[in-house]
């Protein structure tokens, strides 16, 4: 699959065409949502009871296909 757009940091959601793809999606046509995920959690330092505050990013996908 193929994605073709311009993912903006500065909004909540960014748009992007799809077109194409391999084996069961050969030719598919469609859009996908990409957004920005944070997961905060805590871990444990080792040897210390103290808990350290840590922060992930991910991009999410989700794709429409006609």
């Amino acid at each position: 699959m193929r994605m073709f757009g311009v993912h903006r940091s500065d909004v909540l959601e960014s748009h992007v065409a799809v077109i194409g793809g391999t084996g069961k999606y050969e030719g598919a046509n469609g859009y996908a949502v990409v957004k920005v995920v944070d997961r905060v959690g805590y871990d444990q330092v080792q040897g210390f009871k103290a808990k350290v505050m840590t922060s992930e990013k991910f991009l999410l996908f989700d794709v429409y296909l006609s």
